[in-house]
């Protein structure tokens, strides 16, 4: 099975995670054999999203870097804002991604990037130098990229450092914030949040967030009417109760904890 990423098309094989280390094995993925299958399980990286908070609120700069062995992501940061996100995985290189959704030959990538290095550009330069592809193609995809790198690097185990802001070309602007809010409301399995907020549930909590706090994350309606009872110091047990699914409350919940706003 592959995994959309975004408007382009472009796609990822779910097994994605397994290239993090260059031996084949990932340590944020633990191995479960069930009667006649695995079970893939995801942690998240808690110091990774305590710095990130700090960025966050503070409006800060940094390279918040995520390092398992030879593999690394690193995360550029200017005034609370992803703009751009680094990694040296094959499988998370922009000329694999388009070769993956089919909008580039496998054949060429490795020509292409060497013709780019031998002329002191960018991958991504060099494609439009050659024509194969558009300006707001590309932009799309480097925005594409940026943001699986990101989601990668928030359940990613490994250390946790932060630099200076880097120089790089930036390939978007996104409040860290909001993106962490994307995140858990969609990308990250509810059974890591589950553990992730385990310590939450009993004790009343203030919520950090004012509305213009509420208005940069882009909550969604139902998200908006959980704050005013978060705000009311409502328990996350009294939220659950009565509940069919759990699982939007668990993950909105989660969200404040990762940025830090409801404590």
């Amino acid at each position: 099975p592959r995994k959309e990423v975004g408007g382009l098309g472009l796609t990822l094989p779910d097994t994605l995670a397994n290239a993090d280390a260059p031996s084949g094995r990932d340590s944020r993925y633990h191995s479960l054999r069930g009667r006649e299958r695995r079970r893939r399980v995801v942690a998240i990286n808690a110091e990774l999203l305590h710095e990130l908070a700090l960025l966050y609120q503070h409006g800060g700069d940094g390279l918040v870097t995520v390092q398992a062995g030879e593999a690394k992501r690193s995360l550029q940061v200017a005034q609370g804002h992803l703009v751009g996100a680094e990694s040296n995985l094959k499988a998370e290189r922009i000329g694999d991604m388009l070769a993956a959704a089919g909008k580039l030959d496998p054949d060429l990538v490795e020509r292409i990037a060497a013709e780019a290095r031998s002329k002191g550009r960018l991958f991504g330069d060099q494609l439009l130098a050659d024509g194969l592809l558009q300006p707001t193609d590309l932009a799309a995809a480097l925005e594409n990229q940026a943001l699986l790198r990101f989601e990668h690097a928030l359940s990613m185990a490994g250390k946790v450092s932060v630099g200076p802001k880097a120089t790089a070309r930036p390939s978007l602007r996104l409040t860290v914030g909001s993106l962490v809010v994307a995140a858990f409301r969609a990308q990250l399995p509810v059974e890591a949040i589950e553990t992730y907020t385990a310590n939450h549930r009993g004790e009343p909590k203030r919520l950090l967030l004012t509305a213009d706090g509420q208005a940069a994350l882009k909550l969604l309606p139902a998200e908006l009417r959980l704050c005013r009872r978060l705000a009311a110091q409502e328990t996350l047990r009294a939220l659950l109760e009565g509940l069919n699914s759990t699982e939007p409350v668990m993950r909105f919940v989660g969200a404040l904890v990762a940025l830090e706003l409801w404590a």
